[in-house]
């Protein structure tokens, strides 16, 4: 009897003692590993609402949580105790000191959140030079939204930025949007005799409406800040714009681009805009012709004077007097002013380029050269994402493919399927007009004799009943033979 009590009591103190050396196996697991688990679960959380969750934010989070798990290290190896205990230590010590770390990375994530904004923009405006493709430029965006820099400049500067870029790969009615609101806080910002900001938010704000097709109101406007907020000032000051606009990063000098906007909205519109508010100086000529002639030869010169630091600027105003000289006036050879831009130019200059010189060619009715030229200009563009000219270079390239007749049809309509999008977000007639135009030379071509006479009338009604002035005329539209049904 007493043999059998004493092994159940063994194997109740088995059990138990078994009981009890798991139980202290789990809490030593748990203490000395789970237990730091949780806490780094409480540390993240914590960090996620302290830091927030920008890039840097998450960053410096993930660098607190390294430094929670070295500051555990450190106790069981300074102390030469087991995990368990320095986990028992360290916790504590570390809510402790959990405050003061806060206030440490919440200084350091201003510090490199504005260090982090900078190099995204310097890396966005470089990537844009560089021709990278589309999908990069647009994550570059993103991060610069994420990301939340305390410098007031810095934010004016980010969305200049995102503004030019945007209407640079062709959304021109957002990129005037995003420019109107920053031209806003450029004003506020700059002092008086500084208009640094408001200049950098002028590039996309007017260029835009350039390209949206308000030739007019964008050269006055680009005039009225030239004169106002440029030629008025001494060299020294000028000096200082461009020298800021050379150290901080922009997509290209807004002021050196003020020529050849000029040159180009006078291209598109098809006559050179002389206003006493775009005049580059008085001019003492009487007859009108010189006086176009004057008023373009002085802003193309001034602006390769302006540009001849920044190639890609430099490249873009011999683009566009090119254009300037095939639509308005031969001045010079747009040959001649193409040639000046090398073929290992950057993608964007290449872009340019190749689609003035398809334009050139089409106006001369040398079909298979423009089309090989606009060809060029569109791959570059579906390389590099820069599309602000695409609605002037697809109708005539779709125009010069139908006249080759070589049964090009599902090029052709793929082009104006494009251009057809792009217009429909534009707030001014001139798109539809070159859509027009182009299907009429289609429609001359495919033997389409009355959808010609109907298209013809739609031009005729937009251009303003002349066919042979405006850029609309290197369509030649007014040698195509009217049926005798057709009234245009």
């Amino acid at each position: 009897m007493a043999d059998g009590t004493f092994l159940a009591s063994s194997r109740e103190f088995l059990v138990l003692s078994r009981n009890y050396f798991f139980f202290l196996l789990f809490v030593v697991i748990f203490i000395g590993w789970g237990l730091p688990y949780i806490y780094v679960l409480f540390e993240s959380f914590y960090w996620r609402i302290m830091l927030g969750r920008s890039p840097v934010g998450r960053r410096l989070s993930a660098d607190a949580i390294r430094d929670f798990r070295r500051f555990l290290a450190a106790h069981e190896l300074d102390r030469g105790i087991t995990r368990p205990a320095a986990v028992l230590f360290a916790i504590p010590a570390r809510l402790a000191s959990l405050r003061e770390l806060g206030r440490m990375l919440r200084r350091l994530k201003k510090t490199e959140a504005r260090v982090l904004y900078r190099q995204t923009l310097e890396n966005l405006a470089e990537g844009w030079r560089a021709g990278l493709q589309t999908s990069v430029v647009i994550e570059y965006l993103q991060v610069l939204e994420r990301i939340d820099t305390p410098v007031e400049v810095d934010r004016i500067l980010g969305k200049v930025l995102t503004a030019n870029v945007t209407y640079l790969l062709g959304d021109l009615e957002k990129g005037h949007r995003l420019a109107r609101k920053v031209m806003e806080s450029a004003r506020e910002h700059d002092e008086p005799g500084k208009p640094y900001y408001q200049w950098l938010a002028s590039y996309a704000l007017w260029n835009s409406r350039l390209f949206m097709g308000e030739f007019d109101v964008a050269a006055n406007e680009l005039g009225d800040l030239w004169r106002s907020q440029y030629a008025c000032y001494s060299e020294a000051v000028k000096n200082r714009l461009h020298e800021f606009y050379q150290a901080n990063p922009a997509t290209l000098d807004p002021i050196a681009s003020v020529p050849r906007h000029l040159i180009l909205a006078s291209a598109l519109k098809g006559e050179s805009i002389i206003t006493g508010r775009t005049q580059a100086k008085v001019l003492d000529k009487a007859d009108e012709r010189d006086q176009a002639e004057s008023w373009v030869e002085q802003w193309y010169k001034l602006g390769q004077s302006l540009c001849e630091p920044a190639p890609i600027a430099l490249d873009f105003t011999h683009a566009y007097m090119a254009l300037y000289c095939t639509v308005v006036e031969p001045l010079y050879p747009p040959p001649e002013l193409l040639g000046k831009i090398l073929d290992t130019a950057p993608i964007v200059s290449l872009y340019v380029k190749h689609g003035m010189m398809g334009l050139y060619h089409f106006e001369r009715c040398e079909y298979d050269k423009a089309v090989h030229e606009l060809r060029v200009a569109d791959a570059k563009s579906g390389i590099s994402g820069n599309s602000f000219l695409e609605c002037i270079f697809l109708p005539a390239q779709a125009a010069a493919a139908a006249m080759l007749g070589k049964s090009l049809h599902p090029e052709i309509r793929a082009l104006m399927s494009r251009v057809r999008k792009r217009a429909a977000i534009s707030p001014n007639n001139f798109y539809d007009l070159l859509i027009y135009a182009a299907e009429a030379v289609i429609a001359e071509a495919n033997e389409e004799k009355g959808r010609r006479d109907h298209l013809l009338g739609r031009v005729q009604r937009l251009s303003g009943g002349d066919l042979s002035r405006g850029f609309v005329k290197i369509f030649h539209l007014n040698k195509l033979t009217v049926s005798k049904w057709g009234k245009p």
